[in-house]
């Protein structure tokens, strides 16, 4: 405001009053000086801002997250499908701890008997193609066989007489006959030799084909330690039973599983029947019943109270009193 507005110089005139009234002019200062006045409780506000948040705040989980963890944690699992009812009920009584740790040995152990089982399956595939290889070889030199020999044998006979086809025929003739006789008689017994070599090789295909097959379907009967031990006890029986020794060694995978089943049936059969019975328990002793003394009639008790107090009366005695008391505590 003006010197000349101000109440000491005397009373104000009507200009003065307006003039007065007015607001004074603001003085002008440099632009960079609104930008920084401004922008000053803005960096101290944003500055501030991280130190008004806790350690605890910002370091603490939400709680939906805690929730979602703790769930996570305790979240049950499924044991494998194979198990039977009561290893998954006890499998389900596990804590999830322990539950990780059983599937995580479990896993591998499936692995393994798949890959076992996937082996198994190519060993028998392979043995089952050599098998048709070798069968159909022998199968043809069987058929060719008995037809070769009654060829060779209505041509030459068993044992030809070579000096009466001489005299017949010649020296000359005889020679290429005899020579034709051989070749032919090597030939033929060529062929006998492969055919049986043959009918080996199929019958060593088709053990190893079975074996294969064993092992997939009764692994104990083709375990490398104890399986021989197991399928020799099963040849006893069965050749116990009557099976001939030769329709045993053509036996296949699956006879011999159930051989092995009728087997044990057999043996625990024989086992309860060797076990002795039980002996039977003895009744226990009774006891004849105690009869209750007979109750003495009231109408005697009371005489019998009467004379006890009339012989009071009479001797006053310390014995009649006491005889007195415990007939009249009987009544």
């Amino acid at each position: 405001m003006s010197e000349s507005a101000s109440p000491e110089s005397g009373p104000l005139s009507v200009d003065q009053a307006i003039a007065s009234l007015l607001p004074e002019p603001a003085v002008e200062a440099a632009p960079e000086a609104p930008v920084e006045a401004a922008a000053e409780p803005e960096e101290i506000e944003a500055e501030a801002s991280p130190a008004e948040e806790t350690p605890d705040e910002a370091e603490t989980p939400a709680e939906g997250e805690e929730a979602e963890a703790e769930v996570e944690a305790v979240e049950p699992v499924e044991p494998p499908k194979y198990w039977s009812h009561e290893a998954k009920a006890k499998f389900a009584e596990l804590p999830p701890e322990l539950q990780a740790v059983v599937l995580e040995q479990e896993g591998p152990r499936e692995a393994a008997a798949a890959r076992a089982k996937a082996d198994a399956e190519v060993v028998r595939k392979n043995a089952d193609a050599e098998l048709g290889k070798v069968q159909k070889l022998a199968e043809q030199l069987n058929d060719f066989l008995p037809k070769a020999i009654e060829t060779f044998q209505s041509r030459w006979g068993v044992d030809p007489d070579w000096v009466a086809y001489a005299q017949e025929h010649g020296v000359e003739a005889m020679t290429l006959a005899k020579t034709q006789h051989e070749q032919e008689l090597t030939l033929l017994q060529r062929t006998a030799q492969s055919a049986a070599q043959a009918q080996t090789q199929a019958q060593e295909a088709f053990v190893k084909a079975e074996f294969a097959t064993l092992a997939e379907i009764a692994p104990e009967l083709a375990d490398p330690t104890t399986g021989q031990a197991k399928r020799t006890e099963v040849v006893k029986y069965l050749i116990a039973d009557g099976i001939a020794p030769e329709a045993i060694s053509n036996i296949s995978a699956r006879e011999m599983r159930i051989a092995q089943k009728a087997m044990l049936y057999d043996q625990a059969q024989a086992a309860l029947k060797a076990k002795p019975a039980p002996k039977p328990i003895p009744a226990a002793a009774t006891r004849a019943p105690v009869r209750p003394a007979a109750a003495v009639p009231q109408a005697s008790q009371q005489r019998t109270a009467t004379q006890i107090g009339n012989r009071f009366a009479q001797t006053r005695s310390v014995d009649d009193a006491v005889a007195l008391l415990l007939a009249k505590g009987s009544r």
